[in-house]
């Protein structure tokens, strides 16, 4: 069941619109996700079309942070389906138009008509697994993690390989293997918590968990 998009967020929407926020901040949080949402839609689209599709309707609302001001919740909305929801329409015209010489943006789009689907969530919780993975290999980089927490976690998630197998596989005891799979996994879930902190959702202690499996489609 999809929870109503927290208050403080819609706050957060709201004082966009009177400039004491940057719109910027609240775009760029869904960017990524809007365009692995609108890819799925489009797939008869080729990929660099869909992104263009999806950043002028982003570029259009941040100039026009009134837009973003004006967005009120509806039941069982968040901010990224309206997001989401928005672009799609937009992309929609955009490939309507373009043998007319290109799209325009519809100030209309504020009020979509696209219901909420399961692909939404779906998108966003890729992005911000994706996003948690470049923290943890910023982490392996900047020499604050041994990169085998990465590589073992990258066994226990993506190849579901379990604490024995891996200990197995690369040779050491199932004790480091065990630690350094924890230190991988307290990596990802400090990334995806950060994230879900920025868009509302922190207040939701299963939101990590949920995320980490539909990301990985399980």
């Amino acid at each position: 069941m999809t929870l109503p998009f927290p208050d403080t967020r819609w706050s957060l929407v709201a004082s966009v619109g009177d400039g004491s926020q940057p719109a910027g901040r609240l775009v760029g949080l869904y960017a990524d996700a809007v365009a692995r949402y609108l890819r799925v839609r489009f797939p008869e689209q080729p990929g660099h079309a869909v992104d263009d599709a999806a950043q002028e309707v982003l570029v259009w609302l941040l100039e026009h942070p009134e837009i973003l001001g004006r967005v009120a919740p509806g039941p069982g909305s968040r901010f990224r389906h309206w997001l989401m929801a928005v672009c799609w329409r937009a992309a929609c015209n955009a490939f309507r138009r373009q043998a007319q010489g290109g799209p325009a943006i519809d100030p209309e789009l504020a009020a979509p008509e696209q219901p909420v689907d399961a692909g939404m969530d779906r998108a966003w919780a890729e992005s911000v697994l994706q996003g948690a993975w470049r923290d943890l290999e910023g982490r392996v980089a900047g020499g604050l993690l041994d990169p085998q927490c990465q590589e073992v976690a990258e066994d226990h998630l993506v190849r579901g390989m379990t604490i024995r197998a891996i200990a197995a596989a690369r040779g050491i005891g199932l004790g480091t293997a065990h630690r350094r799979l924890q230190a991988g996994l307290d990596a990802l879930r400090a990334g995806i918590q950060e994230r879900l902190g920025a868009a509302g959702d922190a207040g939701d202690p299963d939101a990590v968990f949920r995320l980490l499996g539909d990301a990985l489609g399980s």
